[in-house]
C-alpha cells in the first residue's frame, strides 16, 4: 500500500517545531520528531558528557536561521524528500557566528501514523559551486577512452542539441558537464528523455576528460531512486 504524500505545509510545520525545540535546548523533545533510527543513534552519542556537548553543538550548527523550500519529491518508498536553501550560523572556531548559505535536504518518513524527520543532510553553498570553465561541447578526442568513470547526482540543466545532449549534474559542491548521445539515441523503453529534467537523479558511465575533471563523455545514463550516501 502506497503512503499518502503529505501537504508540504505539514512537513514544514514539523521541521519548524524541531528547530524551535532544538534551539531552546529541548533535545529530547526535538528527537521525538526524528525517525526511530536517528533518535536511537543520537542518544547513543549522548551517553557521556563529552558526547552530549558535541552532539548538541552539531545539532545547533544544523539549525537554519531562515530557509526556503526549493523542491519536494514523493519517492516510491513512500518517503518525501524536501530540498531547501537556508542561512546558517557557523560554529567553526575560525569564523564562529558568521552567517553562511547552504543547501540542505530533509527526508521525511512515516512511522506509527505520523511523519518523522529521517536524514538531514547539509550540502554545499549554491553560490560557490565549482564548474568547468568551458561549458561548451568538446568532441570525443578530448576524453580519455582508456579510462572510465561513474557520475551520480542531481540534474541541474539539460540541452538537447542536434548531434548530442549536454547535461549538468550536481555532485556535492561541483557540477559535472556530461556529453551524451542525441535525444533520439537516448530514448529507450527504460529511459524516457521527457523525464530527464532538473531535480531528477541520474547515474552516468563514461570517459573522463583528459584535462578537465568537471567534464565527462557519457556512454550510458540511467535514472536512480536515490544517491549513495557513501559516494
Amino acid at each position: 500500500m502506497t503512503t499518502k504524500a503529505p501537504d508540504i505545509s505539514e512537513l514544514k510545520e514539523i521541521f519548524d517545531n524541531y528547530n524551535t525545540l532544538m534551539a531552546g535546548g529541548k533535545i529530547e523533545e526535538g528527537l521525538d520528531l526524528r525517525s526511530k533510527e536517528v533518535k536511537k543513534s543520537t542518544i547513543e552519542y549522548m551517553k557521556d558528557e563529552e558526547g552530549k556537548v558535541m552532539t548538541e553543538s552539531m545539532i545547533k550548527s544544523m539549525l537554519p536561521v531562515s530557509y526556503q523550500i526549493d523542491h519536494t519529491e514523493n519517492k516510491k518508498s513512500g518517503n518525501v524528500e524536501v530540498n531547501c536553501t537556508g542561512t546558517f550560523i557557523s560554529q567553526d572556531p575560525d569564523d564562529h557566528g558568521k552567517q553562511m548559505k547552504l543547501e540542505f535536504q530533509l527526508v521525511f518518513l512515516k512511522e506509527k501514523g505520523g511523519w518523522k524527520i529521517g536524514d538531514f543532510n547539509l550540502l554545499g553553498d549554491p553560490d560557490h559551486i565549482e564548474r568547468s570553465k568551458n561549458q561548451g561541447f568538446e568532441d570525443e578526442g578530448n576524453y580519455d577512452i582508456q579510462d572510465s568513470t561513474v557520475v551520480g547526482g542531481r540534474v541541474i540543466s539539460v540541452k538537447f542539441e542536434k548531434d548530442y545532449t549536454l547535461v549538468a549534474i550536481r555532485v556535492t559542491n561541483q557540477e559535472v558537464l556530461v556529453t551524451l548521445p542525441k535525444k533520439e539515441e537516448l530514448e529507450t523503453e527504460d529511459f524516457k528523455t521527457e523525464e530527464l529534467v532538473p531535480w531528477s537523479l541520474v547515474e552516468v558511465d563514461g570517459y573522463p576528460h583528459q584535462k578537465d575533471k568537471l567534464k565527462v563523455w557519457g556512454l550510458t545514463i540511467k535514472f536512480i531512486e536515490e544517491l549513495d550516501p557513501l559516494a
